[in-house]
């Protein structure tokens, strides 16, 4: 179910945006779910990187423990294998940069709904889903 979070920003009523090539789609289509990747493998070490949640976390841990830069580290490993990204873009237009970002080839398509409509989505959803 989403939940909202206090550490994270509510999207305006703006558009997002899922940039995808065809066999995802197909495969979104067939199963009737979105996919939500992993954030340790992702590619990119910066998705699904500090946010106010962990940086707070991370000065709690710091306060109470002492500096200690492995723990923080391998905090931060665990926390991105137990963490699922589904990537949406928010803006009133499509963008030519996310078609370049997240497709392989010139066969695609953008998907665009309102965060009110994706939302309604995770209504029934047993999980915690949050925004950031």
């Amino acid at each position: 179910m989403y939940k909202e979070h206090a550490n994270f920003k509510t999207p305006t009523a703006a558009k997002l945006w899922r940039y995808m090539d065809l066999s995802k789609l197909i495969a979104l289509l067939h199963s009737g779910c979105l996919f939500f990747a992993r954030a340790d493998r992702l590619g990119d070490p910066w998705e699904g990187a500090a946010s106010p949640v962990s940086v707070t976390f991370r000065k709690v841990l710091v306060t109470e423990t002492g500096l200690d830069y492995q723990r923080l580290a391998d905090i931060y490993k665990s926390t991105r294998r137990h963490t699922y990204i589904s990537c949406w873009h928010e803006n009133p237009n499509e963008s030519a940069a996310m078609w370049k970002l997240y497709l392989k080839s010139d066969e695609g398509i953008a998907i665009q709904t309102t965060f009110e409509r994706l939302r309604e989505c995770f209504r029934k959803e047993s999980r915690d889903i949050f925004n950031r």
